[in-house]
């Protein structure tokens, strides 16, 4: 009876605790083959970086011109006097005012009935001239009367056909009474052919400036405008700021000639500045402008690359062909952006991020 009762005890079913102990068994076996799922899964998203890829970017059209500003530095002549020779009378008519061009044979004003004119010739007329007379004042003389078309003589003598020019001078004048001597009150000397009045000393109806006193100011001449860097920047070489052979320098609207070293403004350049300029002004503002080829375009400055030589170059993405380098000839900008003469297109783009720094162009 007793083996029959050991028996059934035997085959009695697993407790709970049996049973965890099987399910952890259980989950330390699998634990492995799941992680090897989970590192699967995870290293599928997982993208490897390798080298930076290049980026293409387009090229433009480019703006017609670059400028950079520049500024010139003024030198004037000082102020001329202009002097009556030994005149009196009355004024009755004043023919000049600040700013007219005074030129040689121009009347600028009547005291009494008589105009008086003006002339450039090396030295003022100091005495009377008539028949019998000669030298350098006569032959002056002979040239004034050449010049309002009253003779043809250039003897240096005081002759019949001057005489005869002398009186045709008179009458264009005024002088009323018939005459036969060059009077030199008739004339006022100008030390250049044309000279700017800038201030004006005699006015209608006041008496005559007598011997030596000043009839009007000449206006100073502009003698240089060199280009120099604007205030506060620095000079491009020790001597002073140079123009390249394709910069024009604009002034407001004009062009100003400049000189053959590209330095100031040549003798034209500074009769065009006189005309605009004031004699007060120490220094006018310009700028070069530099008209661009037509194959110039604009990229981005980052595509291009200078290599050890100092060449300038970029890489080129035509359509469907391979990238090929292209040396470029760089002409200036800003903003990230430069404009360049070679052979690119528009429809080309350039790449950035491709060049090594000791690569070389062509």
């Amino acid at each position: 009876m007793k083996s029959v009762v050991r028996a059934k005890r035997e085959r009695r079913p697993w407790g709970w605790r049996s049973r965890f102990a099987a399910l952890g068994i259980l989950l330390w076996a699998l634990m492995p083959i799941a992680l090897i799922l989970y590192l699967g899964t995870v290293s599928s998203g997982i993208r490897v970086v390798g080298e930076p890829q290049p980026v293409w970017v387009p090229v433009a059209d480019v703006v017609e011109t670059t400028n950079r500003q520049v500024q010139l530095d003024l030198t004037w002549s000082a102020p001329t006097n202009l002097v009556a020779p030994n005149w009196s009378g009355l004024v009755r008519a004043v023919h000049i005012r600040p700013g007219t061009d005074v030129k040689s044979g121009d009347i600028i004003l009547k005291i009494d009935a008589v105009d008086r004119m003006a002339w450039h010739a090396k030295s003022p007329f100091y005495r009377s001239l008539s028949a019998g007379d000669q030298g350098g004042d006569v032959r002056e003389l002979q040239r004034l009367l050449k010049f309002e078309g009253f003779g043809n003589s250039d003897t240096g003598r005081f002759d019949y056909e001057t005489q005869r020019g002398v009186a045709r001078l008179a009458s264009k004048l005024g002088v009323a009474e018939r005459v036969s001597a060059f009077l030199p009150e008739w004339v006022l000397y100008l030390p250049k052919a044309s000279v700017k009045a800038d201030e004006v000393m005699v006015s209608v109806g006041a008496l005559a400036p007598a011997s030596g006193e000043t009839v009007f100011v000449a206006r100073p001449k502009l003698l240089a405008a060199k280009l120099a860097a604007p205030t506060g920047a620095v000079a491009a070489t020790p001597s002073g700021l140079v123009a390249t052979a394709e910069e024009l320098l604009i002034v407001g609207t004009e062009e100003i000639e400049l000189d053959d070293e590209r330095q100031k403004a040549s003798s034209a350049g500074l009769a065009a500045l006189d005309q605009v300029l004031k004699p007060e002004d120490e220094l006018v503002v310009g700028v070069l402008e530099r008209r661009l080829d037509r194959d110039a375009t604009e990229v981005s400055v980052a595509a291009v690359h200078t290599d050890p030589d100092g060449t300038n170059c970029v890489m080129v993405k035509r359509g469907s062909a391979q990238p090929f380098i292209e040396n470029v000839e760089i002409l200036g900008g800003s903003d990230g952006r430069t404009a360049v003469a070679g052979g690119l297109t528009t429809s080309d783009r350039v790449g950035i991020g491709i060049f090594e720094v000791n690569d070389r162009c062509n």
